[in-house]
């Protein structure tokens, strides 16, 4: 599921964090360790949108598949204020939405272990 990738990234770096601050001394393993950490980080965020992407894609296939054997479409998306409608008529119009605000956000993560770094 898409939700778990981003909570192995929290675990994953809490952890990490921890063990660099509290049980080592050494600044060499320390940043070793962060710099581990945010290499972990940029690949499951590479996973994260990959899922992403492939989720609209077969969210669309199964959508046309309903279309051609003219049943009714399952609701897949829950909003509170569409209780009544079917969602994604379209297909997605950018190949991975909003990809710059997941950088800007994951550059900002990293940012912070290295402000954790230094400080």
């Amino acid at each position: 599921m898409l939700w778990q990738i981003p909570f192995f990234i929290i675990i994953i770096n809490g952890a990490v964090i921890i063990s660099a601050f509290r049980y080592l001394e050494a600044g060499v393993i320390r940043a070793s360790l962060i710099l581990v950490s945010a290499l972990i980080s940029y690949a499951l965020f590479i996973a994260i949108v990959k899922h992403h992407y492939y989720y609209e894609i077969e969210l669309e296939t199964l959508n046309r598949i309903e279309d051609e054997l003219g049943t009714k479409r399952i609701k897949r998306k829950t909003f509170t204020n569409d209780n009544n409608k079917y969602w994604v008529l379209e297909p997605p119009q950018e190949p991975i939405p909003s990809l710059f605000t997941k950088f800007f956000r994951f550059f900002e993560i990293q940012s912070s272990h290295i402000a954790l770094l230094i400080g």
